[in-house]
């Protein structure tokens, strides 16, 4: 396969002229691929097929959830200006709330007590915060936000709480079976050995959105010391040092 970007750039090479047309296209790859500038694309086949789908899809449902937490930044600013003076993220409790008092009028005359009741019949809430509801209390005494088709946004913010945790436990379901199906890998038991490379940094070079393959690959040398060279920088503490040179196949590690 030729490369695009430099079938464009070699297009005037012959006649000084930047024009552009089949034929002239056609010599043009014909003559780089003569001179050995073209790539073999690799074909995935079983499992690598099956992370690549998988990693394409996980990041599709990552931007799909962004844009939805990006929509519920909106309607608080909107409705609820002063929420974000309080929640740092859309974590349990900040759904919660949004879920069974999204607007300030909905905290009106109510007390913590009575309001860590209702965040409780939410899912997986066991214990709300206690200081934060406090102080959401006290800021939604002098909201400015808007107070105007309210019956509408509160149908806006449920739906998209609703979208919002359904992404949650989608991605979270897909990233429990890339990580089966990449522990199953000889390269995973390989790169298990590997100092710095713990926990998820090993399954994201081979579930990624573009992942090495094989490790003896052409490619996966670069593809391995990249996130080895970070995890080493992380890793450096004082004077001590979590040495990786056994992935880069250097003498580094015995002089860290």
């Amino acid at each position: 396969m030729v490369n695009p970007a430099h079938v464009c750039r070699s297009k005037e090479l012959d006649d000084n002229l930047p024009t552009k047309h089949d034929a002239k296209d056609a010599l043009v790859i014909a003559r780089l691929a003569k001179d050995g500038r073209f790539l073999v694309p690799r074909l995935l086949h079983e499992i690598e097929a099956d992370l690549r789908v998988g990693s394409t899809l996980k990041e599709k449902l990552r931007k799909e959830q962004t844009a939805v937490k990006n929509a519920i930044v909106r309607w608080t600013d909107r409705y609820f200006p002063e929420f974000w003076t309080v929640f740092r993220d859309l974590g349990k409790t900040a759904l919660s709330v949004l879920e069974w008092t999204p607007l300030p009028a909905d905290m009106a005359g109510r007390t913590v007590e009575e309001l860590l009741e209702v965040y409780r019949q939410s899912e997986g809430m066991k214990c709300p915060q206690k200081a934060k509801i406090q102080a959401l209390i006290n800021t939604a005494k002098d909201s400015i936000g808007v107070t105007e088709g309210t019956a509408m946004a509160r149908f806006e913010i449920a739906a998209l709480v609703r979208r919002y945790r359904q992404l949650e436990a989608e991605i979270a379901a897909l990233d429990a079976e890339l990580k089966a199906l990449v522990q199953t890998t000889m390269e995973y038991q390989w790169l298990k050995t590997v100092d710095g490379l713990g926990g998820d940094r090993q399954l994201r070079p081979l579930s990624g959105p573009a992942p090495i393959g094989e490790v003896g690959g052409p490619d996966a040398q670069g593809e391995l010391l990249r996130p080895a060279q970070r995890a080493k920088a992380h890793l450096q503490t004082g004077t001590e040092t979590v040495a990786l040179g056994a992935v880069s196949g250097d003498d580094s590690a015995d002089s860290a």
